[in-house]
């Protein structure tokens, strides 16, 4: 059975018994050489001459892992919980724990249902009730606890806890099972303990109430930057990721603070789950020659239709429009391709892609239409604010930082002489160095 095309790139054969499978819509580097998965009885054949295929295998399998991942979600049955909760951008930006206190508040099932809090009174209630105190945080765990479970008399139907775990598998099991039993949104700390966002649903193989080990497939968030009004159009962005975004690149890693009563735990608050369970580790490519922006657009589009993304309500966006001129990030290290899809400039929604393998990583929808600048219309802002010229070919990176905290909004990097760094983000403000924020800002 011919697959898809694919490229002879190295000398590691990869052999794939006990199943025949047309793998047709593989994510692949272009090329002329076809192969096939044949059942191991049949006789082996590569290409139209009958020709041995070398297949680099750090290349393709993590590319074929995702496919059957994908293939999986499709064709397996599986357990979907999704809730409807507003974006809203953080007032300041130290203020993403009170936007995500205001998020869940207003994303309560009924009973006893959702109410709108102003963020400023969010904020100072989690002032008040913070319990961490050798630690400088924005939002500590305990502060937006308590200011979800008492607020104004706007209890839960259950109980809000500090939920932390030092195993990821541990955690994301209980945040799974929690938001399946009880249906409320989930706030969780992402990049150690730097940043508050609120997971709104997820994708699972199984249901975590019935099975004590899953598979998470997907993962629904709002992330409440960037702040309002902070020059950057868009205020607050949703995010549909894989599995495999959300651990490599969000929810990566505990808290990292050694005076902090919740070092080394990954941090969510929920309601505590009555089984003890676990939600499969996945991997993803982090290294390797990135593909092309000609293919990662083509493949932008490929997951746009395969995985049906428009159908979830904030990314409608990206069946009204196409897809722009794509922005390679990171590339030396968790690179990846953010191709924004939108008409004259504008960009209303984007795909994130792996810059290795071209697999999907990240599905974002802006609350206002936002303008990324080009190479040569950042090197321009550049001279024209320093008088200098960049030494080295301006790139785009993502690091979480206060310039940054959203990877659909890199910055752009300039080196001069060889030694001098500067930053540039997309509303062409300009950082001598990146600072990193307060704990749970």
């Amino acid at each position: 059975m011919t697959g898809f095309v694919g490229k002879a790139v190295g000398s590691t054969m990869i052999l794939i018994g006990d199943f025949s499978v047309s793998l047709a819509s593989l994510p692949y580097r272009g090329g002329e050489a076809r192969f096939s998965v044949l059942l191991p009885f049949e006789p082996v054949s590569f290409g139209p001459n009958k020709e041995e295929i070398s297949v680099h295998i750090k290349r393709f399998l993590p590319a074929l892992l995702l496919t059957f991942s994908l293939l999986s979600v499709s064709l397996l049955a599986a357990h979907n919980v999704y809730f409807s909760v507003p974006l809203y951008c953080q007032k300041t930006p130290i203020w993403c724990g009170a936007a995500s206190a205001q998020m869940t508040h207003n994303g309560y099932p009924t009973p006893p249902g959702p109410q709108f809090f102003a963020q400023s009174a969010l904020w100072n209630c989690i002032q008040g009730h913070k319990d961490d105190p050798a630690v400088g945080w924005a939002t500590d765990p305990d502060g937006l606890d308590w200011c979800l479970d008492n607020f104004m008399g706007h209890g839960p139907s259950g109980h809000w806890v500090v939920y932390a775990n030092s195993s990821y598998s541990t955690e994301m099991y209980g945040i799974t099972y929690w938001m399946t039993r009880q249906r409320y949104p989930t706030p969780v700390l992402v990049w150690n303990q730097q940043h508050w966002v609120v997971i709104t649903g997820f994708t699972t193989d199984v249901d975590p109430v019935t099975h004590a080990s899953v598979i998470l497939q997907f993962v629904e968030f709002n992330n409440p930057w960037p702040p309002c009004s902070d020059g950057l159009s868009s205020e607050g962005t949703y995010h549909y990721v894989t599995a495999a975004q959300w651990q490599t690149n969000y929810f990566w890693g505990p808290v990292k603070i050694a005076a902090s009563k919740w070092h080394g735990k990954y941090v969510a608050v929920l309601e505590p789950p009555k089984r003890a369970g676990r939600v499969a580790p996945t991997e993803m490519a982090v290294q390797g020659e990135p593909i092309s922006p000609d293919e990662a657009r083509e493949l932008a589009l490929k997951w746009v239709e395969e995985l049906r993304l428009y159908e979830r309500g904030p990314l409608k966006a990206l069946r009204e429009t196409r897809p722009m001129e794509p922005l390679l990030v990171n590339a030396q290290y968790k690179g990846y391709y953010l191709v924004p899809f939108g008409y004259r400039n504008k960009a209303l929604a984007g795909i994130i892609l792996n810059a290795y393998t071209g697999e999907f990583l990240d599905a974002g929808a802006f609350s206002q239409p936002i303008r990324y600048l080009s190479p040569e219309e950042a090197l321009e802002l550049f001279v024209k604010r320093t008088g200098m010229r960049p030494s080295m070919k301006p790139e785009l990176i993502f690091v979480p930082s206060e310039q940054t905290e959203d990877y659909f909004w890199p910055l752009w990097k300039f080196t001069v002489q060889g030694e001098v760094v500067f930053y540039l983000d997309q509303a062409g403000r300009l950082y001598k160095r990146l600072t990193i924020p307060p704990p749970g800002d």
